[in-house]
């Protein structure tokens, strides 16, 4: 301890409940809305929103350094004409791809459109999770078994969780931090009892997500 006074974290404290929850909603998204876009439609939307906000921090390197600037509307590419190598031919942006991409990036909303939790930074991989490929109305996440939903507030093995309707899936949202928040969730980001007691942080991490506090962090939370 008198060699040590501090912490090296390489990655961040989390809302769990609401990172977790959050993952279902541009899925449930294509389920609402009798959307099915393909991969390259989302590989191809993210090569477009880092095209348009790349510059925006004054170095165009292939990466979206100010992501606050960066306000990238994807359904202005709707139409857009692309080469899909899944498809090997060029094909028009549909859109459900758009309107996916939107509900990734944005985050999941409630009903009435509030926000529940922070989306994806554009430029991060959603076609992967999200997308299908030619012949399939599933992605790759869709086809992993849920344990979430299903176990933790459903309480039923069998349960569907992708047959919730978007107003049942912000009940599950609100259920499961409530029921397990406060064991799981890092919600209070004050550290003034680490700073007043001599502690270091050195941090850093490589989420895909946006911050739910706003960064730098505020002089009075920095150790």
């Amino acid at each position: 301890p008198t060699a040590y006074d501090g912490i090296a974290a390489s990655a961040p404290a989390q809302s769990f409940t609401k990172f977790t929850s959050s993952l279902y909603y541009p899925l449930l998204m294509r389920i609402w809305h009798n959307v099915n876009p393909l991969v390259c439609e989302l590989d191809f939307l993210t090569s477009e929103a880092i095209k348009y906000c790349d510059p925006l921090d004054g170095v165009v390197d292939g990466l979206i350094s100010n992501m606050t600037a960066c306000d990238y509307n994807p359904y202005t590419a709707v139409n857009k004409t692309f080469t899909c190598d899944s498809l090997n031919r060029t094909i028009a942006l549909s859109q459900g791809a758009a309107l996916i991409a939107e509900a990734a990036w944005s985050g999941a909303h409630t009903t009435d459109g509030h926000q529940l939790w922070f989306g994806y930074n554009p430029g991060s991989d959603i076609g992967s999770t999200f997308g299908a490929q030619p012949g399939t109305n599933i992605s790759s996440l869709a086809t992993t078994k849920d344990e979430w939903f299903n176990l933790f507030v459903a309480k039923n093995i069998s349960f569907n969780t992708m047959g919730l309707s978007h107003k049942e899936y912000q009940e599950f949202f609100n259920l499961i931090t409530s029921e397990y928040g406060s064991a799981w969730n890092a919600d209070d980001a004050n550290l003034q009892a680490f700073k007043k007691n001599g502690g270091k942080l050195l941090t850093y991490h490589g989420m895909v997500r946006r911050s739910p506090y706003p960064l730098p962090l505020p002089n009075d939370m920095l150790p």
